[in-house]
């Protein structure tokens, strides 16, 4: 859940990584919508660290020699409404809730 951030600020995310099968077998045998699979499961992605970008490459290559994966997600922009871009699903977020953008 990204919006659990102190300050407001919303999320610009230009890169997904694959989910996991579970997911899209949750999904169909569930007749779940996309847009509620990505509010109300992780979607593969189990823990998510807001960095600056002047630290970004620093904490990442730390976690990558820790024997961690490691993917950038996108970036973090003020933002009072707390908006979540899900660019390569098509899908933004507002109060809780994803829509086709």
């Amino acid at each position: 859940n990204l919006v659990r951030t102190v300050k407001p600020v919303g999320f610009d995310i230009e890169h997904w990584p694959e989910p996991p099968p579970i997911f899209d077998l949750v999904r169909t045998l569930g007749g779940i919508a996309e847009e509620e699979m990505y509010r109300t499961f992780n979607m593969g992605i189990g823990f998510a660290l807001v960095v600056a970008p002047t630290g970004a490459d620093a904490v990442r290559e730390r976690l990558e020699q820790a024997g961690l994966m490691v993917h950038v997600l996108g970036r973090a922009f003020e933002d009072a409404e707390r908006t979540i871009r899900m660019r390569p699903k098509g899908l933004l977020g507002r109060r809780g809730r994803f829509a086709a953008a």
